[in-house]
C-alpha cells in the first residue's frame, strides 16, 4: 500500500480557511477525484489553498494546481508557516520566502532563524522572522513587509509599544549572551542586559543578570528604577507589583512606594492585559491579587490561561474555574479544552469544548452553553467553524458551530483546510515500522480520496484502535 504523507496539514492556520458559499456536490466531487490522482502520482501532497498543493517528489517540493500543472518549480524544500500565510524555501543551507500563489517575496540568498525540526513551521515567531545576509540580520513581518533591513549583528525583534529595536548578541569574552535596547538605526539605547521586557507605562522590566534582582528602564535607557527587586511585574495603569526581601510593594513609574501588602510566601507575580488584577504563585500554587495586594482568587490552583480579553481559565486538580477581568467566578467545568500555546491565546477564542459528567459540550465566549453535552470527547474548536468530537459509536466527526454534523467516518484526525475540504489521517494499531498510515482528503459531501479498500481498512483499524483503548 502506497504511503501518502499530507504535508502541514496540522500547519496550515485556521484562517487560511476559503470563506463563502459551498462549492456544488458535483463540484466538491471533481476537486476530490483530481485530488486523489494527485495523491496516487505523488509522495506527499499537502493543502495551500483551494487550488494550489504542497508536493513532494524526488526529495524536492513544489506547488501544483487541481490539475497537476507546476505553479512552483520542484528545486527546494518548502516549509509551510503556522503563524503566516507565506512559505519559506531552502536550498543550500540557505533560505527564500514565497507567498501561497507561488511568488517570491525574498529570494534565496538568506540564513533563516536556527531551527530544529519540530520548530520548523514556527520560523515567524510572535507575527515576524528574522533574517540574515553577510553577518547582518533584519526583520520582516507575517504579511511579507520589512519591518528592519539587514544591518544589525544578533536576534532583532521590535517592541511592539515604542518600535524600538531589541538585539541579543553574544559576548565570548563575558561568555554572556545580552540584549540591548537600540533605535531602528542600531545605535544602542541601553543594555547589555540579561532581559530587558517590552515597554508599558513608559516602562520595561530589566535585569542585569540572573543573579541580579530586576529593575526598570525607560524609553531613553534610563535606569529610573534601579535592579533591586527580586521578583516584579511589568507595569499597568502607572502601577506595578514588586517583591523585595520578603515584602511585597505597590509602586509607581518613579518607584514610589504605593503601599505594603503581606505576600505571605509569594514568590512570582504577573499582571495581564486587560484585567484588574496580578496572577502570583504561593507555594507552587496560584491565585490572584488586586491593585491593593488582597487575594481575591484563593491559591488553590494547579496553572492558568487566557481565553479572552475578558476571561480567564484556573486550572484546579478536579476543575478548570472561569473568572472574568474583575476576578469574579463565572463557570465551573469539569475541563475546558484550551489551544493556547506558551506565546498565544486560544486560536479561536469565541468557543470552548467543555467536559461536565463526562461528556462534552460547546460554551461561547460568554460561557454560555451553545451545543448540548453530548459527545465521547472534543477538542478545542479546530476553526472559526467546525470542531472535531468523537460520536457515541467512536467515530470522529467535524462539525459546525450549531452542532451539525459535517463529516463524519473511521478518521483518527480530521482538520479543515479549505473550503468544504477537510484533511484525516488513520494509523494502524502496530508499533514502528510494523505501523501503517493512510492521509487524504474528504469534502462535507463525503467524498474521499482514500479508496473502498482503505476506507474498509480504515474502519477495521478504528474498530481495533478502540477495543484496545477499552
Amino acid at each position: 500500500m502506497k504511503k501518502i504523507i499530507l504535508l502541514a496539514i496540522v500547519l496550515i492556520p485556521f484562517l487560511a480557511m476559503a470563506q463563502g458559499t459551498h462549492l456544488s456536490k458535483q463540484q466538491s466531487k471533481k476537486n476530490i477525484s483530481k485530488l486523489a490522482k494527485l495523491c496516487n502520482k505523488y509522495y506527499s501532497v499537502g493543502y495551500i489553498s483551494d487550488s494550489i498543493f504542497l508536493v513532494r517528489d524526488n526529495g524536492n517540493d513544489g506547488l501544483i494546481d487541481l490539475d497537476g500543472n507546476v505553479v512552483f518549480p520542484f528545486d527546494y524544500r518548502i516549509i509551510v508557516q503556522d503563524e503566516s500565510d507565506l512559505l519559506v524555501v531552502e536550498n543550500d543551507s540557505l533560505m527564500g520566502v514565497i507567498d501561497r500563489q507561488g511568488q517570491w517575496v525574498l529570494p534565496v540568498e538568506y540564513v533563516g532563524p536556527p531551527s530544529c525540526a519540530c520548530h520548523r513551521n514556527h520560523m515567524f515567531y510572535d507575527g515576524t522572522m528574522y533574517f540574515a545576509k553577510n553577518g547582518k540580520t533584519g526583520l520582516m513581518d507575517a504579511k511579507g513587509n520589512i519591518l528592519l533591513p539587514c544591518k544589525f549583528e544578533g536576534e532583532v525583534s521590535i517592541d511592539k509599544g515604542t518600535g524600538l529595536v531589541k538585539l541579543w548578541q553574544w559576548h565570548d569574552e563575558e561568555e554572556f549572551y545580552g540584549v540591548y535596547l537600540t533605535d531602528t538605526e542600531g545605535k544602542t539605547i541601553a543594555g547589555p542586559y540579561d532581559f530587558i521586557g517590552d515597554f508599558a507605562c513608559g516602562r520595561a522590566l530589566i535585569r542585569q543578570s540572573v543573579n541580579d534582582g530586576y529593575g526598570y528602564i525607560d524609553t531613553k535607557g534610563r535606569e529610573v528604577i534601579p535592579c533591586v527587586y527580586d521578583n516584579a511585574s511589568v507595569f499597568k495603569n502607572g502601577w506595578a507589583y514588586v517583591i523585595n526581601d520578603n515584602t511585597g510593594s505597590i509602586i509607581d513609574t518613579m518607584g514610589n512606594v504605593v503601599l505594603n501588602f503581606d505576600i505571605d510566601s509569594i514568590t512570582s507575580i504577573q499582571t495581564l492585559d486587560d484585567f484588574d488584577f496580578a496572577v502570583a504563585s504561593r507555594n507552587r500554587s496560584y491565585g490572584a491579587l488586586d491593585p491593593k495586594g488582597n487575594v481575591i482568587i484563593p491559591f488553590i490552583y494547579e496553572w492558568y490561561w487566557k481565553i479572552n480579553d475578558t476571561y480567564m481559565v484556573m486550572c484546579g486538580e478536579n476543575s478548570d474555574d472561569v473568572y472574568n477581568r474583575k476576578g469574579h467566578l463565572v463557570a465551573q467545568f469539569d475541563n475546558i479544552q484550551w489551544s493556547e500555546d506558551e506565546y498565544k491565546e486560544c486560536i479561536n477564542n469565541k468557543v470552548f469544548a467543555v467536559n461536565k459528567d463526562s461528556l462534552w459540550g460547546f460554551v461561547d465566549s460568554d460561557m454560555n452553553l451553545i451545543i448540548p453535552y453530548r459527545y465521547k470527547n472534543a477538542d478545542y474548536p479546530i476553526s472559526d467553524q467546525y470542531c472535531e468530537v468523537t460520536m457515541d459509536d467512536d467515530e470522529k466527526a467535524i462539525i459546525d458551530l450549531s452542532g451539525n454534523i459535517v463529516v463524519k467516518g473511521p478518521y483518527q484526525w480530521l482538520y479543515p483546510v479549505g473550503r468544504d475540504l477537510f484533511s484525516f489521517v488513520s494509523y494502524s494499531h502496530g508499533k514502528g515500522r510494523d505501523r501503517v498510515s493512510i492521509y487524504g482528503y474528504v469534502d462535507r459531501y463525503g467524498n474521499s480520496t482514500a479508496s473502498k479498500k482503505e476506507m474498509k481498512l480504515m474502519k477495521a483499524w478504528m474498530d481495533e484502535w478502540m477495543k484496545s483503548d477499552n
